[in-house]
């Protein structure tokens, strides 16, 4: 979730103190990677199946509180020796007083990373994709195996999302809603927008 700009200057401090941008954009090979609508798919398709695991980073009971009371004996002990404001350097941010400031700061820092990132990449949290006949959140050559055990009702012990299985759009779950999502995970041309967010 990090900004990083890969240089220790200046605005490697901005980069842990602001929560916007993609700073990386300034450098050649990123930036000519971001403006291919494949690698911008990609990091769409990579965001959409880790969302729960990002947003649970900062969430009230999630992954930073669950390690703050973890490891609290450890984290106390290491704040007590070392203390802040002891050691850093100009291209970091410049550090709170405490203990709990930083780590509020922190907490903060990636809830709002994470919702300036959801609306960058026009990320719909809990949209369907097209294709995601599992509903994991992923697609793979199981949602074509769980479209064709549908059609042949073969018990399963999950449901098939009928909206996301009817990749063209018929509004018939059928084989060939399969075959397209085969096609698709082959890179082979589909045209449909498979993977992309079911939007009502």
């Amino acid at each position: 979730m990090g900004n990083l700009n890969g240089e220790l200057n200046s605005a490697s401090a901005k980069a842990a103190s602001v929560s916007d941008g993609i700073l990386q954009e300034q450098k050649n090979f990123y930036r000519w990677l971001c403006n291919k609508d494949w690698f911008k798919k990609e990091i769409k398709r990579v965001y959409y199946q880790y969302y729960p695991y990002i947003e649970s980073i900062s969430a009230d009971g999630g992954l930073l509180d669950t390690l703050r009371d973890r490891y609290a004996d450890t984290f106390a002990e290491n704040f007590k020796t070392w203390r802040v404001n002891r050691w850093w350097l100009n291209y970091q941010k410049v550090p709170f007083s405490t203990y709990d400031e930083n780590f509020n700061f922190l907490k903060s820092w990636c809830a709002e990373r994470n919702a300036w990132l959801t609306e960058y990449y026009g990320i719909i949290p809990d949209a369907t994709l097209l294709g995601d006949a599992d509903h994991d959140r992923e697609i793979t050559v199981y949602d074509a195996t769980v479209i064709l055990r549908h059609l042949v009702n073969i018990p399963m012990t999950l449901s098939v999302d009928e909206k996301a299985a009817d990749v063209d759009g018929n509004g018939i779950v059928e084989v060939m809603d399969a075959t397209f999502l085969q096609r698709y995970l082959c890179d082979m041309e589909v045209h449909y927008p498979v993977g992309e967010p079911l939007i009502d």
